[in-house]
């Protein structure tokens, strides 16, 4: 969780400088057209305009016969090596399509390197990033160096003149911190038992790119982004994977070598849909109060990074409390009213903006044992829960 810990204020850090590198000018109806796109001489946000026209060339037309119609071109050429991101923002959720295109030595406005295209997807945001990649309306970023010059073709739908923010820049390779790859092969031998641990989405079956932390491994404690990764189990211990993926509840899987079946470790990351229940494992209070016991911290940690990189997320926190055989007094509702409310207050503690948090206290009314016997048992109905509500 360290390393996750400096990702995490790696990204704000870098948020917080691209803002402070916000640049002023809308553009102007001369970025309309590929011969003029609007330049953009460094890194951080554009502040730029839909001018309400496709202007006089149409390059999609010509070139895959598709029509531009509210257009704005921009031109780029990275600073440095490394990972190119942006993220085109509306204010209102409008359809806009992007088209990512190569500008060779060779090659002319007339014939370019098609790279990527991308959707809004009705979401008013679109773009190429590595944590948001699992998204519809996102796409892979790719690797880029200074020498390069790339063009990048915003097609908006709605014909009116409207406003839009471009976030843009070079990402290095984090000094090391996050190992990128589809598949993560972390073997070092043929002869050595070799587990597969594959990130799939739990409707679809699908793969999902997913930022996992391993822990047990005798390996440094790295971030790793991927699909399927490949390790060598470390004898007989049992290891811990940290899952998290952009539009997805995060995860913890407890691997155990000797009661795992195969060779094979799928885990099933469920997508973020509005009603969707997740229960908060070892969110835990003191008995009859709303204070959290110390093995609560790694959990509500946790949420606090998802509520983090989930940012158009709202939930409701639901407390649940153990009463079998009770009616559902109000005693027991304000106790787990209370609990959920401690979350949404930690929450906001951490900087979580309140209006994206609602609380509700249940009481024994969803008990997962209505009779339980065993004390496991009656902990698991003893939990706090998030559903998803926007």
């Amino acid at each position: 969780m360290k390393n996750l810990n400096k990702y995490i204020t790696f990204l704000c850090f870098l948020s917080y400088g691209l803002l402070l590198l916000g640049q002023e000018g809308y553009g102007d109806e001369s970025n309309c057209d590929l011969d003029h796109p609007y330049p953009v001489g460094k890194d951080g946000i554009y502040n730029l305009r839909f001018q309400g026209t496709s202007g006089v060339s149409d390059y999609l037309q010509q070139t895959i016969g598709k029509k531009e119609f509210n257009a704005f071109w921009v031109s780029y050429r990275p600073n440095y090596n490394g990972i190119m991101e942006f993220e085109l923002t509306t204010k209102d959720k409008y359809r806009v399509d992007f088209y990512l295109y190569r500008k060779t030595k060779d090659s002319t406005n007339s014939n370019l390197e098609f790279i990527s295209k991308g959707s809004t997807a009705g979401s008013g945001s679109t773009g190429m990033n590595l944590i948001m990649v699992s998204l519809e309306n996102f796409q892979e970023p790719i690797e880029v160096k200074p020498s390069e010059q790339y063009l990048i073709l915003f097609n908006c739908f709605d014909m009116k003149k409207s406003r839009f923010d471009l976030n843009i820049a070079v990402n290095t390779d984090f000094g090391g911190l996050i190992k990128y790859n589809k598949i993560v092969d972390l073997t070092s031998s043929k002869d050595k038992p070799v587990l597969n641990i594959k990130m799939r989405d739990a409707e679809t079956g699908g793969l999902v790119e997913t930022m996992v932390q391993i822990i047990g491994l005798k390996l440094d404690q790295n971030i790793y982004m991927g699909t399927d990764f490949m390790i060598h189990p470390n004898g007989n211990q049992v290891m811990e994977l940290e899952c998290t993926a952009m539009g997805y509840f995060f995860q913890t899987k407890f691997i155990d070598p000797k009661s795992t079946e195969g060779s094979e470790v799928v885990v099933m990351m469920e997508r973020l849909k509005i009603g969707k229940k997740l229960h908060l494992d070892n969110i835990k209070f003191s008995r009859g109060t709303d204070e959290f016991l110390q093995v609560s911290e790694k959990t509500l940690i946790k949420l606090e990074k998802f509520m983090l990189e989930n940012k158009n997320v709202r939930i409701e926190v639901q407390g649940h409390v153990n009463g079998p055989k009770m009616d559902n007094t109000k005693d027991l509702i304000d106790l787990s009213e209370k609990r959920a409310r401690a979350v949404m207050d930690y929450l906001v503690k951490k900087g979580i903006n309140k209006e994206r948090i609602a609380y509700r206290g249940l009481g024994n009314s969803e008990m997962i044992h209505k009779n339980p016997i065993f004390e496991e048992q009656a902990e698991e109905n003893r939990r706090v829960e998030i559903m998803i509500i926007e």
